[in-house]
């Protein structure tokens, strides 16, 4: 929407619902990450500020405020849904090193179903992981912001392919966008 082609393609559409996706995008990350996400606000006055339905499973209530603030609703009905799944197990395990934090990483991912994905907070943290567990014979893959374009749309397109039981390891540059069906841990 902050495009000049599609602002010319969309000029005199007025639309009854504008939805944004991954909403907490205009809070968390909209400022330096995704700056497009602020230009949201502008582009809903564009569009004859038609009723904005803004959806987000991962906002804090302090973010979802922030959301409404930053694309200008005053007043609104917020639903908020527990993320509890009966299906899906959340858990913590705590290690006393980095070398420990491997051996445990390696060993589920060996009974863990794949594909799956790891997150990792940094950069590094994801070209170690990703040499530690190939020294192991697991099929990794790996995707962070150092790589390059043709690097990181390679390495998601294998993943992305059905059938295949990869690991992705990546930071949080990995995942808006992603829909694969058959994930089976994170």
């Amino acid at each position: 929407l902050t495009s000049a082609t599609v602002r010319e393609k969309i000029a005199g559409v007025r639309p009854t619902l504008l939805v944004i996706d991954e909403a907490h995008c205009v809070s968390q990350w909209g400022h330096d990450f995704r700056p497009a996400f602020v230009a949201l606000r502008h582009a809903a006055m564009d569009l004859g500020r038609p009723p904005i339905l803004a959806l987000t499973a991962t906002a804090t209530p302090q973010v979802a405020d922030d959301v409404l603030v930053q694309l200008g609703i005053p007043q609104t009905e917020t639903f908020r849904r527990s993320f509890y799944r009966s299906n899906l197990i959340f858990e913590v395990r705590r290690h006393e090193s980095e070398a420990d934090k491997l051996r445990t990483v390696g060993k589920l991912i060996r009974r863990l179903q794949r594909p799956g994905i790891i997150y990792c907070a940094t950069v590094r943290m994801v070209d170690d992981l990703y040499v530690a567990l190939r020294r192991g014979g697991i099929p990794v893959l790996r995707y962070h912001g150092r790589m390059t374009k043709d690097e990181r749309e390679e390495s998601q397109g294998r993943f992305m392919r059905p059938g295949k039981r990869l690991v992705m390891l990546a930071t949080n540059a990995f995942g808006l966008g992603v829909d694969k069906p058959d994930v089976r841990f994170v």
